[in-house]
């Protein structure tokens, strides 16, 4: 990770992930609203659930860190766990001091946990890392579903061990499957002497706790589900595939940005050992260009008298005089039933709008117009008749001639 701690926490909840971001310049965690940003990215731990995981427990004598490292891999190979090899990458530990002596808890996991939308989190440890835990205790928290009970020694916030449950509710024989497991613990040598029954968050009644704390011998409290500080180095957490894959990618894509970079370079001074023919070439157009400057009045003059005999081309075609076109219109008006009410004309278009009696008369008219030696050269907008409350039908037709250009 690029930070010296994560600022972003992912925890397993009940059902479904929860997110947390830290608190400005404090340690507590702060539980992100459903609209809240929750990206993923270098300064985010995740917290994958227990039931992950295979958990070893191991007390070391004191010495260099290098010595105890040395000494807890033999534990791991003498587990069936093999750091140095194929679960490089899938071992993580926790360390802490008691009477001269190195507690030591750690976890592997030995399948692929389903965590590719998380792939480019930095960093990656137990869930049941995340809390903090009474001394001589059993915490039971619900996460992904399943419940997971969590073993404390006489070092406080340190878990000996974790074990997800087979059993979902607060009955006799969820206190059974704890004793065993106590009992399990205790003939491996693991220091625990619990009394003391910790429910984190909510789930069944205060008087299902009691039973199974009853059941026990022991007593029982409740805690807030809330997370705490890793007390882990979180520079040698665990890396699952999605984020091994990922990093790989990443590596992938820096060295191919280096290698276009060196390219670029290349290419720049490649070509600006090539640019002086450009340069000649630039100059020679700039002196082209200079000289058609000097002549741009001339130009200036002959493009305005060609737009201006553009302009004209109406008004030297006899056939598009106003005159003529309204003539050719009034023409092809049927002896009766058809009544010519306004029209238009303009350099580029002709509107004619009336009525008839019916409205096959109206269409006949528009079809006329519209077959006229003059007008056919022009494009037609015809609409359907409309009709009129007497019965009556109203048209109106436009011509636009595509030769002549619009005047601003």
């Amino acid at each position: 990770m690029s930070s010296p701690s994560p600022t972003k926490l992912v925890l397993p909840g009940p059902e479904d992930w929860m997110y947390y971001r830290r608190a400005n310049g404090r340690s507590e965690w702060i539980a992100l609203g459903p609209k809240e940003s929750r990206v993923i990215d270098e300064e985010t731990w995740v917290a994958v659930p227990s039931l992950h995981f295979d958990y070893l427990w191991a007390r070391l004598p004191s010495g260099t860190a290098a010595e105890r490292q040395e000494m807890l891999k033999l534990e791991m190979e003498t587990r069936g766990w093999q750091p140095d090899g194929r679960d490089q990458g899938r071992t993580v530990s926790l360390m802490a001091s008691e009477d001269g002596h190195v507690l030591c808890s750690a976890a592997c996991w030995p399948g692929q946990p389903p965590l590719d939308e998380f792939a480019k989190a930095g960093c990656f440890a137990p869930s049941a890392w995340a809390y903090s835990y009474r001394p001589y205790s059993v915490t039971i928290w619900r996460e992904s579903g399943r419940l997971t009970a969590v073993w404390c020694g006489a070092v406080a916030n340190f878990p000996l061990h974790c074990q997800s449950l087979s059993r979902a509710e607060l009955d006799a024989e969820l206190a059974e499957e704890i004793h065993m497991v106590e009992l399990s613990l205790r003939l491996s040598g693991v220091p625990v002497r619990s009394g003391l029954l910790v429910f984190r968050g909510e789930f069944g009644d205060p008087s299902s706790r009691h039973a199974l704390a009853r059941m026990l011998g022991w007593t029982d409290g409740m805690e807030q589900q809330l997370p705490s500080d890793p007390g882990f180095d979180i520079s040698a957490t665990l890396v699952p595939p999605p984020a091994a894959d990922y990093r790989r990618r990443v590596k992938s894509r820096n060295r191919l940005r280096t290698f276009a970079l060196f390219a670029l370079v290349v290419m720049v001074v490649g070509g600006f050992l090539m640019v002086q023919p450009a340069i000649s070439k630039q100059k020679e157009i700039e002196t082209r260009m200079a000289a058609l400057d000097q002549v741009e009045p001339e130009l200036s003059s002959l493009r305005e008298a060609r737009e201006m005999w553009t302009l004209l081309q109406p008004a030297l075609n006899p056939q598009r005089y106003p005159q003529e076109l309204l003539l050719r219109c009034v023409n092809e008006i049927p002896a009766e039933g058809v009544r010519v009410t306004q029209f238009e004309c303009t350099l580029n278009s002709v509107m004619v709008a009336g009525e008839a009696s019916t409205p096959q008369l109206a269409i006949q008219y528009q079809n006329r117009l519209q077959q006229n030696v003059v007008l056919t050269e022009a494009v037609w907008d015809a609409p359907s008749p409309g009709f009129q409350e007497d019965g009556r039908a109203s048209f109106q037709i436009q011509a636009t001639f595509q030769d002549v250009p619009e005047q601003p």
